[in-house]
């Protein structure tokens, strides 16, 4: 049995890179993985799992679009009976320097990167939020869940040609940071039992990125491996500092 046997987790953009890795790895640990991208990647990436044993489904759509938001979530309640763990790593580049980017290279990756964060959080929190309302007034309680979402040092530093990108990176940060503040998204979390962290490696080879800090897709996917369990150690919930 693995460290995660019996628990379900939904990756968004896991039809490659590092989002491929995170949904491998927790599947090899014994979670049943909901598998999003929006093509039939995802598929294989399912194939990949089932065939070494493991379970998963695949969910193809965008986690911009709310609707499709809830429905990812309603996908792993239904086809595994519950929701333990989030990775929100959907989001791509559209770099551009600002008097060359149009809107929809503008629009498009804040989308991605910031209501794609949001959306599925939304509904994941809204989840455990009826079941901890459910539970009230019982011995019961709820088991540890988790919301790693993955950020970029260009939301803390910015990049040549990535104003688009920064501003969703940071923004996530902002989010993240203000909720905690304002007792809204994280603090509630924390209340119910969660936690919500997020790391952001320097940089990425092979993905998104490469250059500076010699990460590959699997050994970041190998870095985050401790937050998915039920006690990550050294890591502040909510975030802290960006690792």
């Amino acid at each position: 049995m693995g460290a995660l046997t019996g628990k379900v987790a939904i990756v968004t953009g896991a039809g490659q890179g590092v989002g491929r890795c995170h949904a491998e790895l927790l599947a090899r640990e014994g979670a049943a993985v909901v598998v999003n991208d929006l093509s039939d990647t995802a598929d294989e990436v399912v194939a990949a799992i089932t065939s070494a044993g493991g379970r998963a489904v695949a969910c193809m759509g965008s986690v911009t679009d709310w609707a499709f938001a809830e429905h990812l979530v309603a996908t792993a309640v239904r086809e595994f009976g519950d929701l333990h763990i989030l990775v929100n790593n959907a989001g791509f580049i559209r770099d551009a320097m600002s008097f060359s980017m149009d809107e929809a290279q503008f629009d498009s990756v804040v989308s991605v990167h910031l209501k794609g964060h949001f959306a599925p959080s939304h509904f994941a929190a809204l989840h455990w939020r009826n079941k901890a309302k459910e539970l009230e007034g019982t011995d019961g309680g709820l088991p540890p869940r988790r919301i790693i979402n993955t950020t970029s040092e260009s939301g803390l530093f910015g990049g040549p040609g990535q104003g688009n990108y920064g501003s969703a990176k940071g923004g996530m940060v902002a989010f993240l940071a203000s909720d905690h503040a304002a007792d809204i998204n994280a603090q509630t979390f924390i209340v119910l039992g969660d936690q919500v962290h997020r790391m952001r490696p320097a940089e990425i080879a092979g993905s998104v990125s490469a250059g500076g800090r010699a990460w590959t897709v699997e050994s970041l996917a190998a870095a985050k491996a401790d937050l998915f369990g039920d006690a990550p150690s050294g890591v502040p919930a909510w975030g802290g500092p960006p690792m």
